[in-house]
């Protein structure tokens, strides 16, 4: 419904109702805005804090990505592959055994 829409609804409500039945259709309004409001803060506030934890877990993950392709890096090796936290590490770990057994 646009804003022009509106208006006309509420002019047309205005010459409609009755003073009393627009206090009313007016406080009903606004507590079904209340309410609504109420919802979405319950649906998007735990969605929020979920992304922000997932948002943390993602940079701690690429902090320590970059830790470990450094260490690859001093090392005078290379890593060529999938980035995740897992296969680098395994990479890494790799390459000190073989340096061990040197």
């Amino acid at each position: 419904m646009s804003f022009s829409e509106v208006i006309v609804a509420f002019i047309i409500g205005v010459l409609v109702l009755k003073p009393e039945d627009l206090k009313s259709l007016i406080r009903n309004f606004y507590q079904l805005k209340r309410y609504l409001t109420d919802l979405g803060n319950q649906i998007f506030i735990p969605l929020q804090e979920e992304l922000e934890d997932l948002e943390e877990k993602m940079l701690e993950d690429s902090d320590e990505i970059n830790f470990y392709l450094e260490k690859i890096a001093n090392l005078n090796q290379k890593y060529e592959g999938d980035y995740s936290l897992e296969k680098i590490k395994q990479h890494y770990y790799d390459i000190l055994k073989n340096s061990l057994k040197s």
